[in-house]
């Protein structure tokens, strides 16, 4: 029988006059208003220009930060050079080439100031090349001859100079140029020099003719009976013009007391307490002494006295004596050097009584290298590291560093830190600057190069050379604005120059620099420093590290919570709660980063202080205790179960972490007395009851120190020793006279408890307690692998012939088997790990500072926890529930739903929400300002400090002045965070859209 025919379905379509179908038929007749049209073109446009003004204005701010820090890299400019001949332009007589000479120019360059080494002296200025002053001290007073010049020393940084006799006595002083302000009318009506033979010329005002340099006139004047230069700017307005005086001061000679003969070298420095002299007589008599200046109660001139230091010379049979002598700015090493680079460096050993220490010669080396000869040696500013400029246009730069393993006595070794190929030919001088670390140096073919010792920069090279007189002599202006030559046929070539910011390259920006006085090189950020003597260090490697350490301690936190607490939400909390909870959390985000910062550094940072020990327990208690909680609800019958609404199972959940929490804080103090407890030898250690072993048994490591780091404390810990006092010690028991003294200090300092904080400080020995609560995660990673490689699937067929309740209790008994098995496997890798030497507390732990890393991840992670967990939500939200549906109906649990189905489709979005919220860590500025101790350290302790690129630009620029190098390194942290966060969102797009391309057939 076949079916009867169904009525076919007519639709009738009205047809437009131009052809056009309407799908519904209510629509018949309607047309588009073109309003909406133009409104629509209208916002497209609009969001278009917007998007587009966003994306200039960021490469506006990109441009802007690079062109702020790209002058940092640029060499010095070279201006402009010029030549004075001194009398009026008449070429003096030409020098004598076999003295020494040494070429000052005042601040304005204004004058220079030649001084021989034969005594005399003058000074020229450069306006005219007049000759305002002329002197010698060629012999020990002007009355006397019978004493002559024998040897002489001028350091160009400080102004010390000291002259020797050939009748044993010394004179000393201060050479260069003062200046003052004077009132224009004072100047106008001073005299002229009788000895100048220029006309006198009366000072006039000029306007300016240089918008860049106003360009100054000097005029030779008496004022106060000092002859000096009136130094005036060419400007219409100006009230107060500059004086400048040459000084050349000598003290009343001073005798030597011991040794005889002619002073055959001598060299003098000033430091910042104190002045030494060194002396080497005919006879090898060496001499170091502190000059100390008395007052004679009469009045009258101070008197110059010398207090000898001990000092025992040993130098070489078959050498003359040496061909310069040096003695640096702290009076603590003494050098003697020969041109061919063979060099003695005499200290103090650190084993003798530090009340009457000895000078003595520790250790013995050579400037020079590749066979050639050391034809220049000067002093950097701060008179600690010497420059050496060699034959073959080699400048290197030598210091003293500390270097127990040397083996020399002092536990220091001269080392040379930096070394350049300065100039094409032999270094025939050097000039140090008065400002900062910068020196120039000069070549016989006239090449002079301008170098920073620190960031080994070559500022500026330039030929100072004209005609074919060569050149003698190099001086630097103090504020570093130009380098002036001296030639043998006694002119003057004066060179302008723009420095730039010498102390700024790549490598001493980014780079490992060896810094004077450390052993090796290393990264330091210190951005302010007590003088021009202090080297600049700007090193942003630890901002860096710090802004990455900061990040990485908050998202260990923000990612797993963020994450889970949003599949929690999405896949298992009921719609009636998600709708309180969601906007709870987001609520979250819009707390004040410094409301979050202050709560860090007052309410959190003083709890974690309290209770370190139930912190650290509760890290690992509080997911156990929620697992097992959970485990313990699959026991509850069904129907019980059933009966709790959503919101109460979230309410026990809550009530199960508070109880977790809870036990956590009670088990801290009994698991740091049962991980923590000091030995005996801790406590006598900590006590004070050691006795010092010989010399001769002390590690072979420990050479010469006057301390040692922590690590290295250790390090001797673990076989038994100690290092106090300058000494390598071991524990001993008290004898019984002395015990019960022992005992009371032991019992009120508390030495014999317990602590967290002293293992953390390395008061306690062991490193044990430390490796078992680091091991236990990456453990219980081990055995869940295991267990899942070898019974997990056998495990899973048998649970299922189980009832409901039984198989919840078997789970319940494989967890805790599974639990101790993880204890067992820590305390097993953390025996190991003890043993072979290797201690937590040098890489992730360290001492406690109550403002540290996990403090900031822990108040950092609340901040980023929201985004994470919106975003991601959000995402898992967005995937079809069809999939869900599909997987369901399939037989897999909720649970394999989310892990296998939902949560790979929804990945793309849950790592953009990563991304996003690594983006907000990285840029954190008041979390970390004021929840950290703000110190550029390099270390991964979570219990220590670090400063960010972030808090280091809110810091410091506020008081960074404009233009000068530190500005401007600010501006590069700013940059350098550009680019970090650019590369972090640049690669969260390329994942996101790889991960969506890959699940677009979902």
């Amino acid at each position: 029988m076949s079916p009867p025919n169904k009525p076919k379905l007519t639709v009738k379509v009205p047809i437009q006059p131009d052809g056009a179908t309407n799908s519904s038929p209510s629509n018949s007749g309607r047309r588009t208003n073109k309003s909406v049209y133009i409104w629509d073109k209208g916002a497209q446009l609009f969001i278009t220009v917007g998007g587009v003004g966003v994306l200039a204005a960021v490469l506006g701010i990109c441009l802007y930060l690079f062109s702020e820090t790209l002058p940092l890299f640029h060499k010095g400019k070279v201006h402009s050079s010029h030549v004075i001949h001194p009398e009026s332009g008449a070429a003096s007589a030409t020098l004598d080439p076999s003295l020494r000479y040494w070429t000052l120019l005042d601040e304005y360059h204004a004058a220079a100031m030649v001084i021989a080494s034969d005594g005399t002296f003058r000074t020229i200025e450069l306006d005219t090349g007049a000759t305002i002053q002329r002197g010698n001290f060629t012999h020990v007073t002007e009355e006397s001859s019978s004493a002559t010049l024998s040897s002489m020393s001028l350091d160009v940084v400080t102004g010390a100079i000291a002259v020797g006799y050939n009748d044993g006595s010394v004179r000393v002083g201060r050479a260069g140029f003062q200046s003052r302000s004077l009132l224009l009318d004072q100047a106008r009506s001073a005299t002229v020099p009788s000895d100048v033979t220029l006309e006198p010329r009366p000072i006039e005002i000029q306007s300016a003719t240089d918008h860049e340099h106003a360009l100054t006139q000097t005029f030779a004047r008496v004022i106060d009976d000092a002859v000096g230069l009136v130094s005036v700017p060419q400007s219409a307005e100006l009230t107060l013009v500059n004086f400048i005086q040459p000084i050349v001061d000598l003290g009343a000679p001073t005798q030597l007391e011991e040794g005889s003969g002619a002073v055959a070298r001598v060299d003098f420095r000033k430091g910042t307490s104190n002045e030494y002299l060194a002396t080497l007589r005919a006879d090898d008599t060496c001499a170091l002494t502190s000059v100390q200046y008395s007052t004679p109660l009469g009045g009258g001139a101070p008197i110059t006295q010398l207090r000898k230091l001990p000092l025992v010379l040993s130098l070489p049979s078959d050498r003359n004596q040496p061909d310069h002598m040096i003695v640096t700015a702290d009076g603590e090493q003494l050098l003697m050097v020969w041109n061919d680079g063979f060099t003695q460096r005499y200290a103090r050993p650190i084993d003798e009584n530090p009340n009457n220490r000895t000078y003595e010669l520790v250790q013995t080396f050579s400037f020079a290298s590749d066979n050639a000869d050391v034809t220049s040696l000067e002093l950097l500013n701060g008179g600690q590291t010497v420059i050496v400029g060699l034959s073959n246009g080699t400048a290197s730069g030598w210091f003293v560093a500390r270097d127990p393993g040397a083996g020399f006595r002092d536990g220091k070794a001269f080392v040379q830190a930096h070394k350049y190929k300065a100039t094409k030919s032999a270094i025939i001088g050097a000039a140090s600057s008065k400002r900062d670390r910068s020196f120039a140096v000069v070549s016989d073919e006239g090449q002079v190069a301008i170098w920073h010792m620190t960031s080994s920069k070559n500022v500026a090279t330039t030929n100072a050379a004209h005609t074919a007189s060569p050149i003698v002599s190099i001086g630097m202006s103090p504020r570093n604005e130009g380098v002036i030559a001296l030639h043998t046929d006694g002119s003057l070539s004066m060179v302008e120059i723009e420095e730039g910011y010498p102390e700024a390259t790549m490598k001493s920006l980014f780079g490992a620099v060896h810094y004077e006085g450390e052993p090796k090189p290393s990264y330091v950020y210190q951005s302010s420093a007590s003088d021009n003597t202090a080297e600049t260090k700007m090193n942003l490697r630890p901002l860096i590290h710090g802004t990455l350490k900061a990040t990485v301690y908050a998202m260990l936190i923000a990612i797993p919570l963020g994450v889970l607490a949003a599949i929690y939400t999405s896949e298992f909390l009921h719609p009636d709660v998600r709708r309180y909870i969601k906007p709870v959390v987001e609520l979250m985000a819009s707390l004040p980063s410094v409301v979050l910062g202050f709560l860090a550094a007052f309410v959190v940072a003083p709890w974690v202080e309290s209770y370190l020990p139930a912190v650290l327990i509760g890290a690992f208690l509080v997911p156990i205790g929620l697992y097992f909680v959970s485990l313990c609800w699959q026991v509850v019958p069904d129907h019980l179960t059933r009966a709790v609404p959503s919101s109460g199972k979230f309410g026990f959940m809550v009530l199960a972490l508070l109880v977790t929490a809870g036990i956590a804080a009670l088990l801290g103090p009994t698991v740091e007395r049962t991980l923590f407890k000091p030995t005996r030898i801790d406590v006598l250690t900590m006590a004070g009851s050691v006795e010092p072993i010989d010399h001769a048994d002390w590690p072979e490591w420990v050479g010469a120190r006057t301390g040692v780091s922590a690590q290295e404390q250790r390090k001797l810990q673990r076989d038994g020793l100690v290092f106090q006092f300058g000494e390598v010690s071991k524990p001993i028991e008290p004898e019984d006279e002395w015990k019960a003294d022992y005992e009371q200090i032991i019992e009120e300092a508390g030495y014999d408890q317990p602590s967290v904080r002293r293992w953390l400080d390395g008061s306690i020995a062991s490193a044990k307690p430390g490796w078992l609560l680091v091991m236990l995660l990456p453990s219980a990673i081990i055995v869940f692998l295991v267990q899942s490689k070898l019974i997990s699937r056998s495990w899973g067929n048998w649970l299922a012939t189980l009832p409901h309740r039984k198989a919840a209790l078997a789970e319940m008994g494989r967890f805790s088997v599974l639990l101790v098995m993880t204890c067992v496997l820590a305390f097993i890798l953390a025996v190991v790990l003890t043993g072979s030497g290797f201690d937590p507390r040098d890489s992730i732990f360290g001492p406690f500072t109550q403002r540290n890393s996990l403090v900031v991840g822990l108040i950092m992670g609340f901040a980023v926890i929201p985004i994470i967990y919106t975003i991601s939500e959000d995402a898992l939200s967005s995937v079809p529930n069809s999939l869900r549906s599909a997987s369901l109906g399939s037989g897999a649990t909720r649970w394999q739903t989310t892990i296998r189905v939902v949560l790979p489709v929804a990945g793309s979005g849950i790592f953009s929400a990563c991304m996003i919220g690594l983006g907000r860590a990285v840029g954190e500025t008041m979390i970390v300002l004021m929840a950290t101790g703000n110190t550029a350290v390099m270390d991964w302790n979570i219990f220590g400090g670090f400063r960010t690129l972030a808090a280091n630009i809110a810091v410091e620029l506020p008081e960074a002045p404009k233009g000068e190098a530190h500005y401007r390194v600010l501006f590069l942290c700013g940059l350098v965070l550009f680019i970090m966060t650019f590369i972090i969102n640049t690669t969260a797009e390329l994942v996101r859209q790889h991960v969506r391309r890959k699940n677009a057939g979902l």
